[in-house]
């Protein structure tokens, strides 16, 4: 009877403000890395050690295995609950990787002395490789067997830079300084998968189809899909940046995000049980939608009286 809704009645109220609420965590869902994990993790592993095939494999295994307790436990320990404690879970595990990444992986300067090595790396460029050839003869003897030893990488330069406009950067190598940090990143990355996939990656998308209210739902959820989109885009366009500035600092800055989706979790009603129609009651007390119940009950009495009014013109009517 009402109609569509116009798009600029979702930016009023309390609509405004679930839909703030959606959208938050929405982009929550993406920001805290599982997507980088997804695009990204074959080529993190790989350079710390692991087959990329092999962690691929394993990772896409648990995030299948462990969806199964969100569709048993969403009724059960509810939604609150679970996006609690799957926060809780991938704070930890972002801290541990970030932790360990921090101290246990180092990048190193590939082993210039090795003409082989730093022909790969300047892809066929005849200039460099000889250039490299001169500095290796001239620096060989003083090596002594070290890899990037101190006069071979001034010689190197000396000649590179007389070949070239500008200095030439060769790409560092990621190793781990220990073999059980490695095996403990790689556990805490899966373990970050496992809270992902039970709680903040499909009930997420629950708690969002429950909290709008019938007229402006389709509209709210549209508006929130898209805003789980652009996190998609944010992750995928900036991880490789990060990964490039801070390497495994990234951890830490997913753990960030992670932690606020914990203060949110713990902030949210839980909504497990009570149908669709009560939601609304559920905000009623909480900071930020305090203000907006008289609204809301004006509202709710303005629709009892039109409906009133309606079914006394029907009755009159029919009389």
């Amino acid at each position: 009877a009402d109609g569509e809704p116009a798009w600029s009645e979702l930016l009023h109220g309390r609509v405004f403000r679930l839909l703030i609420l959606g959208v938050s965590l929405q982009l929550l869902q993406q920001l805290v890395g599982m997507n980088a994990f997804m695009y990204f993790g074959p080529k993190i592993f790989e350079a710390i050690g692991f087959d990329k095939n092999s962690f691929t494999t394993i990772n896409n295994f648990v995030n299948f295995l462990s969806t199964f307790p969100a569709i048993l436990l969403a009724d059960v320990a509810g939604r609150r609950s679970l996006m609690l404690s799957s926060s809780i879970g991938m704070t930890l595990a972002c801290a541990v990787m970030g932790g360990c990444g921090l101290m246990f992986v180092v990048q190193e300067v590939p082993c210039l002395g090795v003409p082989g090595i730093v022909a790969g790396y300047i892809s066929g460029n005849s200039t460099l490789i000889a250039a490299t050839a001169a500095a290796t003869n001239l620096a060989g003897t003083k090596l002594a067997g070290q890899c990037g030893g101190a006069f071979f990488n001034a010689t190197l330069a000396n000649a590179l830079n007389a070949s070239v406009a500008g200095p030439v950067a060769f790409p560092p190598e990621i190793t781990v300084a220990n073999s059980s940090a490695g095996w403990i990143i790689a556990i805490s990355a899966f373990f970050f998968v496992f809270n992902f996939a039970y709680g903040f990656g499909p009930i997420v998308w629950v708690y969002c189809a429950e909290i709008f209210p019938l007229k402006y739902r389709a509209r709210c959820i549209g508006v929130c899909t898209m805003a789980n989109w652009v996190g998609n885009f944010i992750i995928a366009q900036f991880t490789p940046m990060l990964l490039s500035s801070i390497q495994f600092g990234t951890f830490l800055v997913f753990g960030f995000f992670c932690a606020i989706s914990v203060v949110l979790s713990v902030w949210l009603p839980e909504t497990k049980g009570v149908p669709l129609e009560l939601i609304q009651k559920l905000f009623d007390k909480k900071s930020g939608f305090k203000t907006t119940v008289e609204g809301k009950r004006v509202g709710e009495a303005a629709s009892d009286s039109s409906s009133e009014e309606s079914e006394n013109s029907e009755s009159s009517g029919s009389e």
